[in-house]
């Protein structure tokens, strides 16, 4: 009888415990979020970047597009951010890299490149690299993508959105 006793509090013993720790325990959340192209723009007062796309037969086009951080989504929490676009070029491949631009004094920088087939065409999509040495420098940094869009061969190359999640 003394045994069934040690034994039963015992378990209520671990049992509370299991309890207060899974009330306690805050749980992970994930958020993701989808952005149209439309948010990005051309970068050096480039005037033919139409409906997303570079319409420029003979030269490629830099484009920024913002990446929104928020309380749900902060940048030293993004895992993945995906450039989702069409590449209508037979001899140049899109290019995306994350970048920050400093919150407290001028310049910025970019991580590394992803870049697409330069002989493929079609709907694809890249994941920018989160790692520029700065890239988790300060929480006030403004984070972005750094598009580069081949010229319109067999139609406009364009960004059709992005996605990011945490």
């Amino acid at each position: 009888m003394k045994t069934f006793k040690r034994t039963l509090l015992a378990c209520s013993v671990v049992a509370s415990i299991s309890a207060v720790v899974a009330l306690l325990a805050t749980p992970s959340q994930a958020f993701d979020r989808r952005i149209h192209g439309s948010a990005c723009m051309a970068i050096n007062g480039i005037t033919n970047f139409i409906s997303r796309g570079n319409i420029s037969t003979t030269n490629s086009l830099q484009a920024e597009c913002p990446i929104p951080t928020d309380s749900d989504i902060r940048k030293f929490q993004l895992r993945t951010v995906n450039l989702h676009f069409t590449d209508n070029s037979t001899s140049f491949g899109v290019w995306v890299q994350a970048c920050v631009e400093f919150w407290d004094f001028n310049g910025g920088e970019c991580g590394s490149v992803a870049q697409s087939s330069a002989g493929g065409t079609g709907t694809s999509g890249l994941g920018a690299p989160l790692n520029g040495p700065n890239w988790l420098r300060s929480e006030g940094d403004f984070a972005y993508l750094l598009v580069l869009l081949p010229p319109a061969q067999q139609g406009t190359s364009l960004i059709k959105g992005y996605f990011m999640a945490s």
